[in-house]
């Protein structure tokens, strides 16, 4: 067990890591932002991509720091793996997307399987209606589906699973609440849909709608806008998860 006095003393630096992580999170989210709305010389793209992958670091950093400080069952630690694992799978995805421009079918395929971590997590949370909850996102999809059956692809069914899935767990998350770790969560995966919201807005027109040049512009900047906090939320959401598991676990 750790002891009380072992949990303060390694609180205060546990605190100043997170302090630092928001500090390198709030610069990076600053340049992204800034060069968003300024046309200068500057590789955003790549800033972009360091805001997701410190995001995956610290998550690591801060699981496997934790777990160091107590002995746990091997279901309570892969519960607590869930969103570290899930960053570094966002990791690889904005690699393909952002740097190396990867075809959208395998990184939408990884983004598919950082859902169903979610929604692990969340029903590990609240094991009840697992089945109800699955027989609802599969009925979703099967009506979505068949409505845009004329235009479906493996790309757009993806897409169709992947948002049906994120929507949902926004749903169930949020009626987990009043447990502070899954309000943040909630909170990150609704500025996560928001994102995606304004990626949608923004393809409009390869679907040969035309929206106005405001609402084209607005997606654009409002995609990295609230996709960046989106992340750093979540990581912040596990943070403290982890830290209410081990204070009910160890002392």
């Amino acid at each position: 067990m750790v002891s009380m006095k072992k949990y303060i003393s390694e609180k205060n630096l546990k605190l100043y890591l997170l302090a630092v992580f928001a500090v390198i999170q709030i610069i990076l989210y600053a340049l992204i932002v800034y060069t968003s709305f300024v046309n200068v010389d500057f590789d955003v793209n790549l800033t972009r991509f360091l805001f997701i992958l410190s995001c995956c670091i610290f998550a690591m950093i801060f699981f496997f720091w934790d777990m160091e400080s107590c002995k746990m069952s091997k279901t309570k630690i892969l519960v607590l793996l869930i969103v570290p694992t899930a960053m570094f799978i966002t990791s690889i995805c904005d690699y393909m997307f952002l740097l190396i421009e990867y075809d959208y079918l395998f990184p939408l395929s990884l983004f598919c399987i950082v859902q169903t971590l979610y929604f692990i997590r969340i029903k590990a949370k609240n094991k009840n209606n697992i089945l109800i909850s699955l027989f609802i996102r599969f009925t979703v999809v099967l009506i979505i589906c068949i409505l845009f059956i004329d235009i479906l692809s493996i790309l757009s069914f993806l897409a169709i699973l992947y948002i049906t899935n994120l929507a949902g767990n926004i749903i169930e998350s949020f009626f987990l609440i009043s447990d502070k770790s899954f309000l943040l969560f909630a909170i990150g995966l609704l500025l996560f849909i928001m994102c995606d919201v304004c990626v949608g807005l923004n393809n409009m027109s390869l679907l040969g709608i035309i929206l106005p040049k405001t609402i084209v512009s607005f997606a654009n900047l409002g995609m990295w806008i609230f996709y960046a906090p989106s992340q750093f939320i979540i990581v912040l959401s596990n943070t403290l998860f982890i830290k209410k598991t081990l204070i009910k676990s160890d002392l």
